[in-house]
């Protein structure tokens, strides 16, 4: 519990300067899910390559040197050329950091798989709230975070 104790230390010291007018306000409003995530990205031939081939989402639609759609289902990532951004977001660089949810039974296959091609990753770091996660770096350096929620530590300890 060391880590919840420190989250705390921190959450209690967050300079108030930063903090929101409205903090302790809810919104009337509910947001339902993540619709899409664009990233910027240097080469889209390498992001194209490491979020269908390395990290198996789903190749949806290619604007070739503009634009690679890329995702699940559910959820798209917009991978972005330099300059073609649009709706007055054209000084947006990228989100550094994003969560990928996987299931309790590939998140260990993941971070094998994934050192196996030659990426470092960081994990697994149990988070509050019995969630566990694995980090490792895209070509553009956004830090991508593959996540379970709610896993056991019986689960934990078999699997290692």
């Amino acid at each position: 519990m060391r880590l919840g104790r420190s989250l705390k230390r921190r959450r209690n010291s967050f300079p108030l300067f930063l903090m929101s007018k409205t903090a302790g306000t809810k919104p009337n409003f509910k947001i339902k899910s993540l619709n899409e995530l664009i990233l910027v990205v240097q080469d889209l031939g390498k992001s194209k390559h490491f979020y269908v081939d390395i990290l198996g989402l789903k190749l949806f639609k290619e604007v070739p040197g503009k634009i690679v759609w890329v995702g699940t289902k559910t959820d798209d990532i917009g991978l972005f050329a330099p300059g073609v951004l649009s709706f007055g977001a054209e000084h947006c660089t990228g989100p550094i950091h994003f969560a990928l949810e996987v299931t309790k039974n590939d998140l260990f296959k993941a971070k094998k798989y994934l050192e196996g091609k030659g990426y470092q990753v960081q994990g697994p770091i149990s988070h509050p709230g019995n969630d566990l996660s694995i980090y490792l770096d895209d070509p553009d350096r956004n830090r991508v975070e593959l996540h379970i929620a709610g896993f056991n530590k019986q689960w934990r300890k078999k699997s290692q």
